[in-house]
This record gives C-alpha cells, structure tokens and sequence, in this order.
C-alpha cells in the first residue's frame, strides 16, 4: 500500500523559512526534514497494528518501510508494505477478499483453512506453519474430509487413542476483510505532528555560520 508525503509549510518558522530561501538552502532542510518525518511515520504505522490486529506479529509489526526517500530535486517520500506483509495485510487496508495463502494454493480442492479447535496455538494466536503444512500433507493419524460427516465439517483431524478426534485445521471460503486498518490517516497524522520540527530543525542547520 502506497503512501507519498511531501511538504506544507502553513505552520513552519515563516522567517526561518525566508532566510533559507534566500541561502539557497531549502531544498535541502525540506528533503532532510521530509526524511525524518517518513521514518517517523513508518515507526506509527508499524506499531499501530497493536490498536487494528489481535496480537499481530512481531513480522506483521515491521510490514511498513521507507521505499523512496525524498532529495532536494523530488521533495517527496514513499512508504510501502514489504511484499509479503503485502500479501495478506492489504485487505484490511483496502477491504476485499484475502487472498490465498501458499498452503492454500497447493492444496487442490480447498478454497481456504483456519486452525481448528484442537490445533496448538502460539502466543499470536495463530497455527505455526510448520504444523499446517503438516496437517496439509496428512499421512500417519491425519485425515481430512472434503465434506461433513456427522459432527465432523470439513478439515483436517488426527485420531488419537480410544477414538477420540482432534480437529486440527478447519476448511471454509476465503474470508471478506472489511477495511480496519486507516494507514492514510495513520500516515499524515504522523507527518503533520513530525514535519514542522524537523523542517524548523533542518533550516536553523542550514543557516547557521559555519565555524
């Protein structure tokens, strides 16, 4: 998800601001404090998934990088999702239908899985995938059923001793993620609380004698 930041100088030092035009130095505190307030804004981004996701990962909580900083010639910064927290974060940012996970993709006849009741949660509150891709796989006491049997719904089960059933992983249609997650707003807040400073800071740098 894209997000561009650039410059408003409505609430800046207006004679800080004149003295570094006329030295030739804007461009150059404007591009620095730019690059201040997108690193800023990244750090907002990142730990606001703790507010918008339940027990989001360490993983998911670094998804938000700088991609294109700001120069004196492009006065403008970029923020984008890593292409894998890309993958299954941008629903929530945008809404729509989450897309299939590889598992999924490589298991013909489902459209998407869950953790059952029985599977071993981590502290996230997800599957590991090493125990999906497990279950995915079958062999030994794993079995799945495509269709329902009984109280059994479609999934994957391990038989256990004195017939008893573990429910591992639970098969249903690709879930419709509803837009949670405002990294728009999230962004320029960030900015509009950063960016004066920084710009006041850059230009008081620029500006000052040289020793």
């Amino acid at each position: 998800m894209n997000i561009q930041v650039g410059i408003d100088a409505k609430d800046l030092n207006k004679a800080v601001l004149w003295l570094a035009s006329i030295q030739g130095q804007l461009p150059y505190a404007t591009s620095r404090a730019l690059n201040d307030a997108a690193k800023e804004a990244v750090k907002d981004l990142n730990t606001s998934t703790g507010k918008y996701f339940d027990r989001p990962t360490a993983f998911t909580s670094r998804g938000y990088t700088v991609t294109g900083y700001s120069n004196k010639n492009n006065l403008e910064a970029t923020l984008n999702l890593r292409p894998v927290q890309a993958a299954y974060l941008t629903p929530s940012i945008v809404g729509g239908i989450r897309p299939q996970r590889p598992s999924e993709r490589k298991t013909p006849g489902i459209s998407a899985w869950r953790p059952g009741r029985d599977a071993k949660l981590n502290a996230s509150g997800n599957i590991s995938k090493a125990q999906a891709v497990k279950a995915l796989q079958g062999g030994g006491k794993l079995f799945r059923l495509d269709t329902a049997k009984g109280e059994l719904r479609p999934g994957i089960y391990q038989r256990m001793a004195r017939g008893k059933i573990k429910n591992i992983l639970s098969f249903n249609a690709l879930p419709n993620i509803p837009r949670r997650w405002p990294v728009d707003r999230i962004a320029k807040d960030s900015v509009a609380r950063t960016l004066p400073g920084r710009l006041n800071y850059w230009m008081e740098q620029a500006i000052k004698p040289k020793k």
